[in-house]
């Protein structure tokens, strides 16, 4: 498998930097390669071969730093169908490997075992969490995971109802992912949750509808959500109608 070669500590693809420390340039320029396909929601039918040259390099090297890099880009590459219990675990190992002065590492380390930490309701550990990870973000320049750690910081204020916490944190994502020039359809689906009012839910989640070609689960999930509304305001036919449209 052929890779191109990137310049690792300062290129800058469509608006997402590779901020990890450089350790191996084979092993970083595949890493640099998965983020730029999630930055852009590019498939990916070449991870399981991606990781398996990881794990050839980071067995080669025996570089624990490598290690703790496998281990959470295998997770992260994962997450939707892991059990978050498990990849905390996991993830947890990996900060054991981590040098402390790896400071970007361990930030990322943190705000993934942040969002498995939500998944399982423990949102006091989440919070603190993302509070280790945000100001290490921020020190790097970092406004895609920026946005992406303030948008999980919303969610967490919103599963403990506080909403103009929640609010004021996709205030924050929509700065830092307009920064990084990534869509706002996560923004608008998040405040679609938050404000609690038929209209400005309908008008939201059809934004983030509009925006979000590239997340189809996301826009099935606003799809679903733009019919409940619509049923639960006494409008059966819009919801089906919509529903309908959706389909095409």
């Amino acid at each position: 498998l052929i890779y191109i070669f990137f310049l690792i500590s300062s290129q800058c693809f469509a608006g997402v930097k590779y901020n990890f420390a450089p350790v191996d340039h084979q092993f970083d320029s595949i890493a640099q390669a998965l983020l730029i396909k999630e930055f852009t929601s590019a498939p990916t039918p070449d991870a399981s071969q991606a990781l398996a040259d990881m794990e050839r390099i980071a067995s080669r090297t025996n570089n624990p730093q490598l290690r703790a890099r496998l281990v959470f880009c295998q997770t992260r590459l994962g997450q939707l169908q892991a059990n978050p219990q498990e990849a905390i675990k996991t993830l947890n190992k990996a900060k054991t490997l981590t040098q402390e002065d790896f400071d970007y590492d361990r930030a990322f380390i943190n705000y993934q075992l942040a969002g498995n930490h939500q998944r399982l309701g423990n949102y006091f550990t989440s919070y603190q969490l993302l509070q280790q990870a945000i100001p290490v973000f921020a020190k790097y320049g970092d406004d895609y995971s920026l946005g992406n750690s303030y948008l999980l910081l919303a969610l967490v204020y919103h599963n403990i109802g506080e909403y103009d916490s929640a609010l004021e944190a996709t205030a924050k994502a929509r700065k830092h992912y307009s920064e990084a020039r990534f869509p706002l359809n996560r923004v608008y689906f998040m405040e679609g949750l938050i404000v609690h009012d038929p209209p400005k839910e309908t008008a939201l989640y059809k934004l983030s509808l509009a925006e979000g070609v590239h997340e189809p689960a996301m826009s099935i999930q606003a799809i679903l959500n733009l019919a409940d509304i619509y049923i639960s305001t006494n409008k059966p036919d819009s919801a089906t109608l919509f529903l309908r449209n959706a389909e095409t």
